[in-house]
């Protein structure tokens, strides 16, 4: 198995099948992150329904996800790496369907928590099934700007998310929430889940659509694989930088993402449907063309035989877009402060194509979905989960203001700015190693898939 050929003789690449199941999933990854982020436009009302402060509103937004998202992780990984992979997501996309729409029938902190790890639960299939799909359905040269699509994917969903979902939740206001035939009266947040929650049941048919080939490898190469413990054997150098690192990168975005909103309000008193055009706009439609181009310029950057570029970008990211949005909490204007936040939302964009292209870079074909999972277990439990309800902490109890809300948010991004960029510099004299044959077969995937 020669570096000089990169591709599997039995790789089979088939253009449209491959570009229409990856749209498929495309469509799965809107919906999973319309559910999961439409709470943040929803706080004050959840708040005065449901009688929460910030700690409990965080509690159930972030941290209750991320917990059950992380206790699925793994099984889910394993799951993905051994059955298939459309049932798995079908079933995923169903269940955080029915999560969502639970959202919209909380009637107190308890109930809403359930809700939310339900939906958590369920959308850890997502990332595993779509990484490991890819290897298979697209040659190494391609897979670059497959995640980047993706990833794209991911960031226009902030468009429906915030833009989309401001305007809905406007719309809403305006006749006074929602009125049923039968005459039952929905308030506007919970007609908003009701609302977003209801297509995923339809898309759950379109998933199995999807074409899902795994491509043969030898029995030996595949127990090799298969093996948990011969994954992580001789790479823990390579995937502990990297699962720090890429946690604590998307966890900058997170964090913003679930708490701009609410600092906007308190600080300048903007209307919902404004905060969520700014970031819907930004975040929605001018990053994911970046994303698109991040995977283009990473497919030439491999091509040319540099393969710790993925590395190398999430340390440039993290050095940029961590000061451009702590400088959007230290603004008095807030036309300043929307312009300058939508600058550093762009340049983080990059980071969905930079995860994809580091697990396509690791993990040889049948490990992708549980380095994928793992990778998860740090975006989503330390990026989301934790590094999420860490603001909320900071502002009741340590800043002891919830109007002091940014001051928090700014103090939380520092730590992971540096934490992105610590992390990423020790694993790449590691990766560099692993593609000068310190590594095994598993550890040097380019040879392999």
């Amino acid at each position: 198995m020669s570096g000089s050929n990169p591709e599997r003789p039995e790789f089979e690449y088939r253009p449209l099948q491959a570009w229409s199941s990856l749209g498929i999933l495309v469509l799965l990854s809107v919906s999973c992150y319309v559910d999961r982020y439409i709470i943040a436009l929803l706080i004050a009302p959840m708040k005065a329904d449901l009688n929460l402060t910030d700690t409990q509103f965080g509690a159930a937004q972030g941290l209750a996800f991320a917990l059950t998202f992380c206790i699925c992780a793994i099984p889910v990984g394993i799951a993905i790496d051994r059955y298939s992979r459309r049932l798995l997501i079908a079933a995923g996309v169903m269940i955080w369907s029915i999560g969502c729409i639970a959202c919209g029938l909380a009637w107190d902190f308890n109930s809403l928590l359930l809700a939310r790890m339900t939906v958590g639960g369920a959308e850890v299939v997502l990332l595993p099934g779509t990484m490991s799909l890819i290897g298979d359905l697209f040659p190494q040269r391609r897979r670059g700007l497959a995640v980047g699509v993706f990833g794209a994917a991911a960031l226009a969903s902030f468009l429906v998310s915030y833009a989309g979902g401001g305007a809905l939740i406007s719309f809403l206001d305006e006749r006074g929430g929602l009125h049923l035939p039968s005459g039952e009266h929905l308030a506007t947040w919970r007609a908003a889940f009701f609302i977003i929650g209801t297509p995923g049941f339809l898309l759950a048919l379109l998933v199995l659509t999807i074409r899902d080939v795994r491509h043969s490898r030898s029995p030996a190469e595949i127990a090799k694989a298969q093996s948990s413990t011969e994954i992580f054997r001789n790479r823990s150098g390579v995937l502990i930088p990297y699962f720090v690192g890429i946690g604590s990168l998307v966890g900058i975005g997170a964090v913003v993402a679930q708490w701009a909103p609410a600092y906007m309000v308190r600080r300048f008193d903007i209307p919902v449907s404004e905060i969520g055009l700014w970031i819907g706009i930004s975040y929605g439609l001018i990053a994911p063309f970046a994303s698109i181009m991040t995977g283009i310029m990473l497919d030439r950057v491999y091509g040319s035989g540099v393969r710790t570029g993925p590395f190398w970008l999430a340390i440039i990211i993290a050095m940029f877009c961590g000061p451009v949005l702590i400088a959007t909490f230290l603004q008095g204007h807030a036309t300043a402060a929307l312009i300058i936040l939508s600058i550093g939302l762009v340049i983080h964009s990059s980071n969905a194509a930079i995860n994809g292209a580091c697990i396509q870079l690791i993990a040889a074909p049948e490990a992708r979905g549980r380095i994928s999972a793992i990778a998860l277990l740090m975006t989503v439990g330390f990026g989301s989960g934790v590094a999420g309800f860490l603001v909320p902490l900071l502002s009741d109890y340590v800043i002891g203001s919830e109007a002091e809300i940014g001051t928090a948010i700014g103090i939380v991004v520092a730590g992971l700015s540096v934490m992105t960029v610590i992390s990423f510099a020790i694993g790449l004299p590691r990766l560099r190693g692993l593609f000068h044959g310190q590594g095994s077969a598993v550890a040097a995937p380019e040879r392999l898939a």
